[in-house]
């Protein structure tokens, strides 16, 4: 409904299609995970941060308190730039501390584990690297859209008189 909405009024030409992209799959290893649960009392929180210690070497910081597996997977996703699903079956609510090398390292400036060494530390857990087939996701590309139309609607909708170009 939007998008015909859109096509009438500025002429909104767009190409959907389904990709294939290169993804993880956060799945239980055999023994099970080693996370830790939230109380009731501990608050929210979830972050990552770079710091650089006293000798130059570098690391990320990646803290989870009351974090569900889907929060978990969605910082992973932000992390490393590829879509992460969760299919771990956990429920409820986590703790965690992860401290890891940079993804735009080399190896050399720091002496942090991988971001996958340290969640393979939390379980035996693991992060598949898969292909995932994400259906559920279109991809869209704006082929056209008639730019004289966004501005009239912008013009009126601020009480200005259309441009008549």
């Amino acid at each position: 409904m939007l998008q015909s909405l859109l096509a009438e009024r500025f002429k909104l030409v767009v190409h959907t299609e389904t990709r294939q992209v290169a993804g993880y799959a956060l799945v239980l290893g055999k023994g099970g995970s080693k996370l830790t649960h939230s109380t009731a009392e501990e608050k929210r929180g979830l972050g990552v941060r770079r710091e650089v210690g006293p000798n130059g070497q570098i690391s990320n910081t990646m803290v989870g308190r009351k974090v569900e597996m889907r929060d978990f997977a969605f910082l992973l996703l932000l992390t490393t730039q590829r879509p992460v699903i969760d299919r771990t079956g956990l429920t409820g609510e986590f703790n965690f501390n992860l401290e890891f090398a940079p993804f735009d390292s080399d190896g050399t400036d720091s002496n942090a584990p991988s971001l996958f060494t340290e969640i393979q530390r939390l379980g035996p857990r693991k992060l598949h690297c898969m292909a995932l087939d994400v259906r559920s996701v279109d991809s869209y590309t704006i082929k056209h859209f008639c730019e004289r139309m966004v501005y009239a609607l912008h013009h009126e909708a601020a009480g200005a008189p259309a441009c008549r170009r």
